[in-house]
């Protein structure tokens, strides 16, 4: 589970070696706000789960498929990364 307020591309960038060895299923928030406070918006979090091998990224509320098209504008959820 990744809520770090804003810095979820941080962590995930920095364990990325580690990540891509385990390939750990993972829950993260998904705040475009916070994202953007920091540099970084929620469209360039799901790239760089897709570029770790993630192919299966899917809302956690609904279950709903997230993909780079995806409508990421003020978005505040938790993702699945499977």
């Amino acid at each position: 589970k990744i809520d770090v307020e804003g810095f979820e591309y941080s962590v995930l960038k920095g364990g990325a070696k580690t990540i891509q060895q385990s390939k750990p299923v993972m829950f993260i928030e998904l705040d475009e706000n916070n994202l953007r406070a920091n540099n970084k918006s929620a469209k360039e979090l799901i790239e760089l789960l897709v570029s770790l091998g993630y192919t299966k990224l899917y809302r956690a509320d609904t279950l709903t498929p997230v993909s780079l098209f995806s409508n990421f504008s003020n978005c505040h959820y938790d993702i699945i990364a499977k």
